[in-house]
């Protein structure tokens, strides 16, 4: 099986360069979609909710991953880090309850376990 790995984006959409890759078997996001130093809020609204669309029309070839500035608007405010942007708490904070059931904290694949930030 052939997986293409994603991880912390905040906000940038090169993962659109790779979606289409041939004989990709699986496409895992590692987490860490939002809050960045350089890109607007718009843009990493819209570049989450592209990232939903691509989960939703190929629910078995993608796999959504929280990481820890998902964490922070999706159960806030019982947890904060670095990059909290609030003007984006309720659009965020919507976005991910909405698609709550898209969202993991890992993956298995056989012998293989996949997650943000490790395991402890």
């Amino acid at each position: 099986m052939k997986f293409c790995l994603i991880p912390d984006l905040h906000g940038l959409t090169d993962w659109e360069v790779v979606k289409n890759i041939p004989d990709i078997d699986k496409y895992i996001f590692l987490g860490d979609y939002v809050d960045s130093f350089h890109i607007s809020n718009m843009q990493i609204l819209e570049n989450l909710k592209n990232i939903i669309k691509f989960k939703l029309e190929n629910p078995e070839q993608v796999e959504c991953l929280f990481g820890n500035h998902c964490i922070q608007y999706a159960f806030s405010p019982h947890y904060r880090c670095s990059g909290f942007r609030p003007e984006m708490l309720t659009d965020l904070k919507m976005l991910f309850e909405t698609n709550r059931n898209i969202f993991n904290i890992a993956y298995q694949h056989n012998n293989y376990l996949f997650t943000h930030a490790g395991v402890c």
